[in-house]
C-alpha cells in the first residue's frame, strides 16, 4: 500500500511549539532543507541511527537545514500530519534514485529504518535535497523557503488521502 505524503505544513509553527505539545528538539535554523522526525520516544529508540544521521547533516549545514524531532501522536505531529513513525523530507516521505549498480530504489521514510527504507535511504535523501539547496544557493537560483515544497528527488507518487484517519494507528 502506498503511504500518502502528508498534507502541506510550515516547519516554523511546528517548531514553534512548547516541549508539552510534542516538540522533542528544534537543531539548525536553516531555511532551505525541512526535516520533520516523528520518533515514538524522545532519544530515538529504535530510530537512533537516523536521528544521528539527522543530526549530522545539521551540524554540518545547520544555515541550510532545520531539523525538528517531534513525538508520536502529539498535536506537534498532528501538525505535520504523521499518524505513525516517519521522516518528512521538504514535505514528502518519499525518496526515489538509482543506485551504484544501477537499479531504482524507492524509499518511504515511514516506521523504523530496516523495512521500506535504510538509514542510507535517508542519508542519501538528506544529502540531495542540501546538495540541491547550495547549488541554487551558489547559483543565485532562489529557491522556495521551507514549508511546503516539492519532494526531494522524483517522487513515487503521493496516493489520494484517506477520507478518515483509522482511530488507533499503528507505528
Amino acid at each position: 500500500m502506498e503511504h500518502p505524503d502528508p498534507p502541506p505544513f510550515d516547519i516554523s509553527d511546528i517548531a514553534s511549539l512548547p516541549r508539552e505539545k510534542g516538540v522533542f528538539g528544534v537543531y539548525g535554523d536553516g531555511s532551505k532543507v525541512a526535516v520533520v522526525a516523528c520518533l515514538p520516544e524522545e532519544g530515538g529508540g529504535c530510530h537512533e541511527d537516523a536521528l544521528a544521521k539527522l543530526k549530522e547533516h545539521v551540524a554540518a549545514d545547520t544555515s541550510l537545514m532545520k531539523l525538528v524531532v517531534v513525538g508520536i501522536h502529539t498535536e506537534a505531529a498532528l501538525a505535520a500530519g504523521l499518524s505513525c513513525a516517519g521522516y518528512v523530507i521538504n514535505g514528502s516521505q518519499h525518496y526515489e534514485y538509482t543506485n551504484d549498480a544501477g537499479a531504482v530504489r524507492r524509499a518511504t521514510f515511514t516506521k523504523a529504518a530496516g523495512g521500506a527504507w535504510s538509514v542510507d535511504d535517508l542519508d542519501r535523501a538528506v544529502a540531495d535535497a542540501l546538495k540541491k539547496a547550495k547549488t541554487d544557493q551558489a547559483s543565485g537560483t532562489a529557491s522556495e523557503p521551507v514549508g511546503p515544497a516539492e519532494p526531494v528527488g522524483p517522487s513515487v507518487g503521493p496516493a489520494p488521502l484517506p477520507e478518515s484517519a483509522p482511530a488507533n494507528p499503528t507505528t
